[in-house]
């Protein structure tokens, strides 16, 4: 019999694009439309067996809206899949949950079994001090279905617990159609490469939302693809690479992975054209029914964070506005890459002031009343300890979205003048993400935190916006202009197997064995996959909501 345990604790593994893979590549995942799950709550002590459900029922609704493969709880299963809560917890006090994926060698998962510590007192409604069950069980679920951890911040299968996990984020709703729902949503491909094409193993890759400011993560294969399916049409992305923050914790394929390509520290960087007038700016992959899937080339590691050199000036000068871009038919959107200094929290920032030309595109779309400036300013998915604002001169009427680490803010192209004056304010956040997340440490100084200004034309329709042409851009790779000279060509730690008996293998877990699991073990020859989920006393830094512990 053969057991694979591959334990994903708190600070553990993210597979590329958060999906579960068995040691020779394979995805993990189920073949049929529903799974039948039973809940076992007889003995639990989380209160009414009626709390409990409903807690659990919310969590198994997330996911089905959004997966092709729907979970459905019911009275007996022959499989084995079920959702039990277990008092005496083998794992610990501080495990919150286990799952257990049994899957067959190519990666078709036969059954799984989630496990509850009932030793644990959580809260069945939101809010206050204890964690919330249906954080946890959301998380499993998602585990369940094939999924493995994340490193885009605010997502529900983001390796540590916070507060809010129980609703889905973008990264995990394009993880679970990426696996079970490709043919319907777009996907961005290319490859990572460094020094004379050395494909890079290891790196975080993010494709970010031009429209919503949303992530989706992926993570570079030793040869250095990457793939990041389930992307919503009829939207431009942006892509921003960066090493992985957590590497000793990662399973041992990981264990090779490379950040020192470069003289000083990589730290991370937009995909750009090449060329001098290109740096800062990042370059915008168009996603449509008519180019559903694109494959971007080569992205080079960048060993320096590029900014435009007028904007660069202008930070190390004088503070002037930068003509961000003039609008045209066929110009409808613009990114830049830029960023703050904070030496001390709970000071705002002197303004980046940028001026954009609406005269040719007000010219010729006076009639139309759908039509709106959308100025995106975001900083989350970069790792940066602040919080934007964006004021619109003159103060014009338009939604504004503050979250944290990002805005966005619409102005009607009617009541828009010729000429808008945009200024984005950053403020260091009271709570960041040192304790687990490194900041970009040193583009002039340690205080320094990067973010991406995002300005386009968008129109409104049936409460949604769209891009108002989705421009087939030309893409440019990085192929001619290579950088990180240090790179060399890595070959993943293949996993290594113990020998403990003449009918028993056990595959070496890369961030070590928590002990045995809640029972005596699978009833067959199937690997089987333990996904931990440990609970640390770690305080939120404004994710998905407000304080919450590690699960």
């Amino acid at each position: 019999m053969r057991y694979i345990w591959i334990f994903l604790l708190s600070l553990s593994p993210v597979w590329a694009h958060q999906s579960l893979l068995t040691d020779s590549g394979d995805q993990v995942r189920w073949t049929k439309s529903h799974i039948p799950l039973v809940l076992k709550l007889e003995n639990s002590n989380q209160g009414s067996q009626n709390e409990i459900k409903n807690v659990i029922q919310n969590s198994i609704n997330e996911w089905n809206r959004h997966s092709t493969v729907k979970v459905v709880p019911s009275a007996s299963d022959p499989s084995g899949n079920t959702l039990s809560f277990v008092r005496n917890f083998p794992y610990g006090r501080g495990v919150l949950g286990v799952t257990e994926v049994k899957h067959s060698a190519p990666g078709v998962i036969e059954s799984a079994r989630i496990f509850i510590n009932d030793d644990y007192y959580f809260s069945t409604v939101t809010g206050g001090y204890r964690t919330f069950l249906g954080d946890v069980v959301t998380h499993e679920l998602g585990h369940m279905l094939g999924l493995g951890h994340s490193e885009v911040l605010d997502s529900t299968m983001f390796y540590t617990s916070f507060s809010g996990h129980h609703s889905l984020a973008t990264d995990d709703i394009a993880g679970v159609r990426g696996k079970y729902d490709k043919q319907n949503f777009g996907k961005i491909s290319g490859v990572i490469q460094g020094g004379d094409g050395v494909g890079i193993l290891g790196t975080h890759v993010q494709a970010i939302s031009r429209t919503t400011g949303a992530s989706v993560g992926a993570i570079s294969k030793a040869n250095g693809e990457f793939e990041i399916p389930g992307l919503d049409l009829d939207d431009t992305y942006y892509i921003y690479t960066s090493p992985l923050k957590n590497l000793s914790p990662l399973p041992e394929y990981f264990a090779n992975s490379q950040s020192k390509f470069c003289p000083g520290s990589y730290r991370g960087s937009f995909f750009s054209q090449c060329g001098f007038d290109n740096e800062g700016i990042p370059q915008g992959i168009n996603l449509s029914s008519s180019y559903p899937s694109i494959h971007v080339g080569a992205v080079t590691i960048n060993c320096e964070y590029k900014t435009p050199f007028l904007y660069s000036q202008s930070k190390t000068g004088e503070s002037s506005p930068i003509d961000f871009y003039q609008f045209a038919p066929g110009n409808y959107e613009r990114a830049m890459s830029g960023w703050f200094d904070h030496e001390t929290r709970g000071v705002e920032s002197k303004p980046d002031t940028f001026h954009i030309d609406l005269s040719e595109i007000k010219a010729s779309n006076s009639g139309n009343a759908n039509l709106f400036v959308r100025i995106l300013a975001l900083a989350h998915p970069f790792g940066s300890e602040i919080d934007l604002k964006i004021k619109v001169l003159p103060n014009l009427q338009g939604s504004m979205i503050s979250g944290t680490n990002n805005a966005i803010i619409d102005v009607p192209l009617s009541l828009a003048p010729s000429f808008l004056e945009v200024e984005v304010t950053s403020m260091r956040n009271s709570l960041g993400y040192n304790s687990i997340f490194p900041v970009i440490e040193d583009l002039r100084g340690k205080a320094s935190h990067p973010y991406l200004m995002v300005a386009g034309i968008v129109e409104k329709v049936g409460g949604k916006a769209y891009p108002f042409v989705n421009t087939e851009s030309y893409l440019s790779d990085n192929s001619s202009c290579l950088d990180a000279p240090f790179a060399k060509s890595i070959e993943p730690v293949k996993v290594q197997v113990e020998k403990l008996s003449t009918n028993e293998d056990i595959v070496t877990p890369g961030c070590g064995t928590i002990g045995t699991p809640p029972t005596s073990g699978p009833g067959s020859s199937l690997p089987l996959m333990v996904l931990g989920f440990l609970l640390t006393m770690l305080a939120s830094f404004g994710m998905k909501s407000s304080k919450k512990f590690l699960s």
